[in-house]
C-alpha cells in the first residue's frame, strides 16, 4: 500500500497527460514481473519482500485513473440508455476475477504451495499485458462524417461550399492537458471522493478480516473459507446486471441522473453499513456469508452511484480526481488491519471494528446526497452554470468566492 499510495498522484498526472493505454500496459508488465519475484524475495528476507510488494503497488497505481478515463470516454459515445449497461459490463471482469481467484487460490496454495499462486497469476498478468498492447486503444475512434452530420457538426463538404474561414478560438478552460488542481476543493468533488473512501474502507474491513473471522470465530478451514468468500464474487457478477436494470428503470421514470446517483449512494451506504454490523455479530458461516453478500450486492449498485459520478464531476480532470480520491480510499487498506488488531487486543470483540466502518459509511452517504453534482468540477470552480444540484453550486460559490476566475483561450 505505501508504494501504491505514493505513486497514485504521479500516475494520475501521467494518465491525464499521455493517455491510459501506455500506463496500463506498463502496469501489467511491471505487476506481473513483481509477482513472479515474490517467492524469491520472501526467501531473501522481510525487507526484500516489502520492496517487491511495494514495487507491485507502484505498478498498480495507474489502474484506477486509467480505467476511469477510458470508461468516461468510451461510455460517453453511447446513447444514455446504454451507458449503465456498458459501465456494468466493464465491471464484470473484476467480478469474474474475484470468483476465480478466491476459489482457486486456497486450492493452489494447499496443493502446490503459496509460491505457485504467484507464478500462476504473474504469468497471467504478463500474458494480458501482451494482449493489451495489441488490442487496446486509449480513446474511441473519431466519429465519421455521417455521424457528424447527424449530430449537427460542420463537415469538410459543407466547409467547401463557400463557408467563410474564421479564426478558430478554442476555450482551453476545459482542456484535459491543462491541469487544474483547484477542482479538489470543490464540495461536489469532495463528496465523490469521500463516498469512495468510505466504500473502500468498509470493503477493506470486510475483505481483510473475513478470513480471520471465518477461521478464529466460526471455525472454518482454508478451503471452506475460500468457498464462502467466492460466493461474494458470484453476487457481484449478478449484481452488476441488477444495477444497470435499476438505473434504466429510474431513467424511464423520469428521475434526473444526479438524483439517481444521490439516492442510490445514500440507500446503499445505509444498507451496506447494516450488513457490515451484521457480519461482525454473525455466529455461523451461513449468516456471515449472507451479510457479506449483502454488502457486496450494495457495492455493485455503487456502480450507478458515486462511481459513475466520478466521470461526471471529474470531466477533464477525471484522472487527477480519481487519483487523489483513490489515495484516501486506499488508506483504509492500511488502517483496517492496524485498527482491527488494536481493537481486538483492547476489547476482545469484533463489533467495534465494524461499527466504526459502518458509521463512517452512513455519514459519507448523507454528505454525498447533499453536495454531489453532475456538473464538471472545473465548471463549478469557474462559476459556470451547469446541471448540478443547487446546493453543490451554492457551496462552491461560497468556498471559492475569493478565487479569481481565469479565462483561458488559445488561438
Amino acid at each position: 500500500y505505501p508504494g501504491y499510495i505514493i505513486a497514485m498522484l504521479p500516475a494520475g498526472y501521467a494518465v491525464q497527460k499521455w493517455g491510459p493505454k501506455l500506463l496500463l500496459g506498463l502496469d501489467n508488465y511491471l505487476q506481473g514481473a513483481a509477482l513472479l519475484c515474490v517467492p524469491m524475495a520472501a526467501k531473501m528476507g522481510v525487507l526484500p519482500l516489502c520492496i517487491c510488494m511495494n514495487a507491485m503497488g507502484v505498478a498498480q497505481a495507474p489502474i484506477f485513473p486509467g480505467q476511469s478515463v477510458m470508461k468516461r470516454d468510451f461510455q460517453g459515445r453511447l446513447p444514455a440508455a446504454l451507458r449503465p449497461w456498458a459501465i456494468q459490463f466493464m465491471r464484470l471482469s473484476a467480478a469474474a476475477g474475484e470468483i476465480f481467484s478466491k476459489a482457486t487460490t486456497p486450492i493452489i496454495s494447499v496443493r502446490w504451495g503459496w509460491q505457485a499462486v504467484c507464478y500462476a497469476y504473474g504469468g497471467v498478468s504478463l500474458g494480458f499485458a501482451v494482449l493489451w498492447g495489441l488490442l487496446a486503444r486509449s480513446k474511441p475512434p473519431e466519429p465519421t462524417n455521417v455521424q457528424q452530420q447527424v449530430r449537427g457538426a460542420t463537415t469538410p463538404a459543407q466547409q467547401a461550399m463557400g463557408s467563410p474561414k474564421k479564426a478558430v478560438v478554442k476555450d482551453v478552460s476545459m482542456d484535459e492537458s491543462v491541469l487544474e488542481y483547484g477542482v479538489l476543493k470543490v464540495p461536489a468533488a469532495i463528496a465523490c471522493m469521500l463516498a469512495h473512501a468510505s466504500c473502500n474502507n468498509l470493503g477493506y474491513t470486510l475483505t481483510q478480516w473475513a478470513p480471520t473471522y471465518y477461521a478464529s470465530v466460526l471455525g472454518c478451514d482454508a478451503i471452506e473459507t475460500g468457498k464462502h468468500l467466492a460466493v461474494t464474487g458470484v453476487v457481484r457478477f449478478i449484481g452488476n446486471f441488477m444495477g444497470a436494470t435499476l438505473e434504466t428503470v429510474l431513467q424511464r421514470m423520469g428521475f434526473r441522473q444526479i438524483n439517481i446517483r444521490k439516492g442510490v449512494c445514500l440507500v446503499n451506504n445505509t444498507i451496506q453499513a447494516g450488513c457490515c454490523l451484521g457480519f461482525g455479530m454473525s455466529q455461523s458461516p451461513l449468516m456471515a456469508t449472507i451479510f457479506n453478500c449483502g454488502a457486496c450486492l450494495c457495492d455493485c449498485f455503487q456502480g450507478i452511484g458515486f462511481s459513475q459520478n466520478y466521470y461526471e464531476v471529474g470531466g477533464p480532470d477525471t484522472a487527477i480526481l480519481t487519483s487523489v480520491g483513490n489515495v484516501f480510499a486506499s488508506l483504509g487498506g492500511m488502517v483496517a488491519p492496524m485498527l482491527g488488531t488494536y481493537l481486538l487486543a483492547r476489547t476482545g470483540q469484533w463489533y467495534p471494528l465494524y461499527a466504526i466502518s459502518a458509521g463512517i459509511h452512513v455519514f459519507a452517504g448523507f454528505f454525498f446526497a447533499i453536495f454531489a453534482s453532475d456538473t464538471p468540477a472545473r465548471q463549478l470552480l469557474y462559476g459556470k452554470s451547469g446541471g448540478g444540484g443547487d446546493i453543490a453550486e451554492e457551496m462552491t460559490k461560497l468556498f471559492m468566492s475569493s478565487r479569481p476566475v481565469q479565462h483561458r483561450t488559445q488561438r
